[in-house]
């Protein structure tokens, strides 16, 4: 009977190892910290519906968000307008799931918050918040 060469039995031992390797896939991987692009921040002085001179503090942030990743609550304060300029995600809002597509414009008011969910794709959102 013949005998198994070495380079077979080696490669053998190689592909049973990277297969033992693989990682499990998981559903999320470990929440990566959230570092947004700040690219306005400033008062503006606006007219109320009454004339009066009010003051609103302003910021446009661009926010790169890593594939597989829940965040249960966005760090973002105020009004905001959300678009989802690349990527696809879920967000959570009022407990209300709803899936996003690129370019999608959505709003969340003041005090509500807003979670996000990852799937394969690295996500980027611009983000206008305003606070009186």
């Amino acid at each position: 009977m013949p005998r198994p060469s070495s380079a077979l039995v080696l490669l053998g031992v190689f592909v049973v190892s990277s297969v033992d390797a693989q990682p499990t896939p998981s559903a999320f991987d470990k929440t990566v910290p959230l570092v947004p692009v700040e690219r306005f921040r400033g008062t503006l002085s606006l007219k109320g519906p009454d004339g009066r001179p009010r003051e609103l503090q302003v910021q446009v942030r661009n926010w790169f968000i890593q594939n597989r990743q829940k965040i249960d609550r966005f760090p973002q304060d105020g009004t905001i307008v959300v678009q989802l300029r690349a990527g696809d995600l879920v967000t959570i809002i009022n407990g209300q799931r709803q899936p996003r597509k690129p370019d999608d414009f959505w709003t969340v008011p003041a005090g509500t918050t807003m979670g996000i969910e990852t799937a394969q794709d690295t996500v980027a959102l611009q983000t206008v918040a305003t606070q009186e």
